[in-house]
């Protein structure tokens, strides 16, 4: 049986900042969105969650996203 990837869009925005390498992933990816003021408030949400709500995330960044972050393991 695989083994499932650590992280993907299902992740929580939390788990992803509390790992150093998915947040370099997702600093590239979605810049300001660890340093942001209120991204405490947002820490139990999933990524996908989070995009649908902002809506400002393109398709091919998020499919990105998730392939990168799959891709740790």
């Amino acid at each position: 049986m695989a083994e499932q990837p650590r992280f993907t869009l299902d992740s929580t925005l939390g788990e992803i900042l509390d790992d150093p390498q998915a947040r370099a992933v997702l600093d590239e990816l979605v810049p300001g969105v660890s340093t942001h003021s209120l991204v405490f408030l947002a820490r139990g949400i999933t990524l996908a969650d989070g995009a649908a709500r902002l809506g400002s995330i393109d398709p091919e960044r998020l499919a990105e996203l998730d392939a990168r972050l799959r891709a740790l393991g």
